[in-house]
């Protein structure tokens, strides 16, 4: 063998060095863009919880306030000191008849009818299928 062909690298090794580089950094830069597609998954995720959870604290916070106003229109006393603008008057309609504060702004006391039920038969066809797919 000539001492040129000694230090002429072979074909071979030069491609088992491009074969063991080339292989591990492809799935390096694989396994990188899979992990980059799957955090912008996780974090498009995340964002919506975020969002789902902000929409479920706005709806307590409704839900508190309504519950709030109701407590104060069931208690007639309670009524009477909320803030009302100038000469705004408040009716209370219950089954004893109808108070209205302050009496002296009312130029009226609106008759208020228990009402008429409707016929049973109306709502025959109805409870017959609703009760057909229980």
């Amino acid at each position: 063998m000539s001492l040129r062909a000694w230090f002429q690298p072979p074909r071979r090794w030069l491609g088992m060095f491009l074969l063991l580089t080339l292989a591990p950094s492809s799935l390096l830069i694989w396994f990188g863009w899979r992990s980059l597609r799957q955090d912008r998954v996780l974090a498009l995720q995340q964002v919506q919880e975020r969002r789902e959870q902000a929409a479920d604290l706005i709806v307590a916070g409704l839900e508190q306030s309504v519950e709030a106003a109701e407590q104060s229109l069931r208690d007639p006393q309670a009524a009477q000191g909320i803030g009302k603008p100038e000469g705004a008057v408040t009716v209370t309609f219950t089954p004893d008849g109808i108070t209205a504060f302050p009496k002296e702004r009312l130029l009226y006391y609106p008759i208020a009818s228990a009402g008429k039920e409707a016929p049973e038969r109306l709502f025959e066809a109805a409870e017959a299928l609703e009760f057909r797919r229980a």
